[in-house]
């Protein structure tokens, strides 16, 4: 039903269907359910081009399909691909000199990079900071 309203457009009335799901589930403790619910959601916020909230229910997906230890794959693909959304978005912001906004991209894929993205986040990270802290960089709240 979540999908044929987002077909139509009706992204609220998905969510909400998404939002059942997830308490049925969680009252049964349903964990594959409570999953699988976590992984639309994620879907549904990408789409609504909220990526930090995808991050944080991909997130959310991959620790519930860790916890029943079964078919991670496309859990994992998606938050990594949310993640590097993120990122993007984040240079995006940064290079518009929106450090405030780019910050929060940044933070909200840091727990999920890895290697040397982890490395340059954690270097972005802490330069951001610092021009924010000195007042030289414009913010998302002082255009």
């Amino acid at each position: 039903m979540a999908l044929q309203l987002i077909e139509q457009g009706k992204l609220e009335e998905a969510d909400l269907c998404y939002q059942k799901t997830m308490e049925i589930n969680r009252l049964i403790h349903y964990y594959d359910g409570i999953a699988v619910a976590y992984f639309n959601m994620a879907n549904l916020e990408a789409i609504k081009g909220n990526i930090i909230e995808a991050v944080k229910f991909a997130s959310a997906a991959v620790k519930m399909k860790e916890k029943v230890k079964t078919g991670q794959a496309p859990y994992l693909n998606l938050l990594q691909q949310l993640v590097q959304a993120a990122i993007k978005e984040g240079m995006v912001l940064e290079r518009k000199g929106e450090l405030t906004k780019a910050l929060s991209y940044y933070k909200a894929s840091l727990p999920h990079a890895e290697g040397e993205y982890q490395q340059a986040l954690h270097h972005e990270i802490a330069l951001i900071e610092r021009v924010i802290e000195n007042g030289q960089g414009k913010n998302s709240s002082n255009p």
